[in-house]
């Protein structure tokens, strides 16, 4: 059995739902967890307990958990944490639109500095 302190649970809660994603090592015996400062173990049954209640979704990958929240989770730990339904994590924000590429006239190219390599113009210096 692993007693897990409300403070442990509000510091996953939160690096959860500012980031929208969890990365963990498969190894129950490491000290501490790469980014958060709690054992790795709290962090794998906080996150089990998580995907239980199915906030989370779960892809295991060459020993390593990546738990990813969806939107019911959203709710729950803004509930949980007290924080604004409005608050979004980085994986939700919506990302800027791409800028429209540039209308070129038809036959018109732009190769910047270098010019297209041309066959042509190499074997007739060879031959003459």
């Amino acid at each position: 059995m692993v007693l897990i302190t409300k403070q442990q649970k509000r510091v996953a809660y939160n690096h959860l739902l500012e980031e929208g994603v969890i990365v963990v090592k498969k190894d129950v015996h490491l000290k501490k967890h790469q980014t958060l400062d709690m054992p790795n173990l709290n962090l794998m049954c906080i996150m089990k307990s998580l995907k239980s209640k199915q906030f989370v979704t779960e892809i295991f990958s060459w020993n390593w958990y990546y738990y990813t929240v969806n939107k019911e989770g959203i709710k729950f730990l803004c509930q949980y944490l007290g924080k604004h339904a409005l608050t979004v994590g980085v994986s939700e924000q919506v990302k800027p639109k791409f800028m429209k590429p540039v209308q070129r006239k038809p036959g018109e190219e732009d190769f910047g500095e270098k010019r297209p390599y041309d066959r042509r113009e190499r074997t007739s210096k060879d031959q003459g």
